[in-house]
This record gives C-alpha cells, sequence and structure tokens, in this order.
C-alpha cells in the first residue's frame, strides 16, 4: 500500500508541474502571436492559431494514410 500513496503522491506532482509548464506555454504563444501582429501589421486575433492548423495537418495525414 506504500508504494500506491506514493505513487498517488507523484502523479500529482507530475500534473501540477504539466498545468504550470502548459500555462507558460500559453503564455509565450500569446507573446509569439503579438510579435508576429506587430511584424505583419495586423491584429492578433487575425494570426493564425497554430494549434489548430497543426490538428488539421494531424488529420489529413492520418486521413492519408
Amino acid at each position: 500500500m506504500q508504494n500506491e500513496t506514493r505513487s498517488g503522491q507523484d502523479v500529482t506532482a507530475e500534473y501540477v508541474d504539466l498545468q504550470s509548464r502548459l500555462k507558460n506555454y500559453e503564455a509565450a504563444e500569446a507573446q509569439l502571436r503579438a510579435q508576429i501582429a506587430k511584424r505583419l501589421s495586423v491584429s492578433s486575433a487575425q494570426v493564425p492559431d497554430w494549434r489548430v492548423l497543426r490538428r488539421s495537418l494531424d488529420a489529413r495525414n492520418r486521413n492519408s494514410l
């Protein structure tokens, strides 16, 4: 039983770490989108959402196999 308890604690710590990393990645993405928009002289709302494009490309690649 002791191993299961430790495992649960490790998973919780990993989850918190992943949540923190995701938040940092999303903040970095927002900064990059703003910089791209500034260089293109458009609003950041007009910069494509790369995650959506990536999912679309991934789906196309899966369908072509």
